[in-house]
């Protein structure tokens, strides 16, 4: 009777670990049912969010509407959006400032330049930048690319910084030979773009444009946009004889270097260094060699 109770027993032990086990599997299935359908759910949210956000996108973005500053028909993303004045965009292929051109008759839907305090109120085509190219959008476009191509090689550039031009002799005569060559060697997307931090571009200036000579003395001596002109203080502008021969690179690049950084470096040390550096060699020869005998003497002593 004992040996049989127990072997009930231990049968009953046995059923109930089989349903204990049987119910600890169907909590698991259950459970990965249940992480399986969360997951679920969360990919169709991400899928989503994802659509939600590309028409999110389309709903401020501009497209195939020409940029003034690159000449590309491309996107533009709302960057600021205005209910009295008009919004501002940014352009994807240049990612310059733009805005909506203002023309009435403005049949490409063109995009303006704009600036930190200033905007254009009409696009390169209705403000009659492109009359060199019969006002077309796509005669513009097809000089840009020509001209970019063909100054695209080493060799050209080497041949430009070699090549003498009535542009260099007014650069060396102004004392800007320095960053004429500078601007010479870069490469002609570069160059623009620092046409654009001065607030204009290359592209539109069809007298220019093409030739590296003449878009560098451009970008230094344009009249109020240049670099001479914006380094120029209203009174030296006024008259002018007060800043004759003492506007150089020097001074200009002391003159930004304040503006940019609110901070004047020591003036008497950089003429000092100036100086220095226009030394006659022979006077910096025989220096050294009387530097160079006191040592001598002084080792042998």
């Amino acid at each position: 009777t004992t040996t049989t109770t127990t072997t009930a027993t231990g049968g009953s032990g046995s059923s109930n670990a089989a349903q204990t086990t049987a119910t600890t599997t169907t909590t698991s299935t259950t459970t990965t049912t249940t992480t399986t359908t969360s997951t679920a759910m969360t990919a169709q949210e991400i899928e989503d969010d994802e659509k939600r956000a590309e028409l999110a996108l389309k709903s401020i973005t501009l497209t195939d509407r020409r940029c003034s500053w690159c000449m590309v028909s491309s996107s533009h993303i709302l960057f600021q959006r205005n209910f009295v004045r008009r919004s501002v965009y940014m352009c994807t292929s240049c990612g310059q400032r733009t805005l909506k051109c203002s023309g009435v008759f403005c049949k490409s839907a063109a995009m303006t330049r704009g600036g930190v305090a200033w905007d254009d109120s009409y696009c390169a085509r209705c403000n009659s930048e492109l009359k060199f190219d019969n006002h077309e959008w796509e005669a513009a476009c097809a000089r840009r690319d020509s001209a970019l191509v063909s100054l695209s090689s080493r060799e050209r550039v080497i041949a430009e910084l070699h090549r003498s031009s009535k542009f260099r002799e007014k650069a060396t005569k102004a004392k800007m030979l320095r960053p004429f060559l500078l601007l010479v060697s870069m490469a002609p997307l570069l160059r623009n773009r620092v046409a654009n931090a001065l607030g204009w571009t290359l592209f539109t200036c069809s007298s220019v444009f093409g030739d590296p000579h003449a878009e560098a003395w451009q970008l230094l001596n344009a009249v109020s946009v240049g670099l001479i002109s914006r380094a120029t203080k209203s009174y030296e502008k006024v008259t002018p004889t007060l800043i004759r021969g003492k506007i150089s690179y020097l001074s200009v690049l002391r003159r930004v270097y304040k503006a940019l950084f609110n901070l004047a470096p020591n003036t008497d040390a950089l003429l000092e260094h100036q100086r220095q550096l226009l030394r006659t060699h022979d006077g910096d020869s025989v220096d050294a060699a009387t530097t160079a005998a006191t040592t001598t003497t002084t080792t042998t002593t």
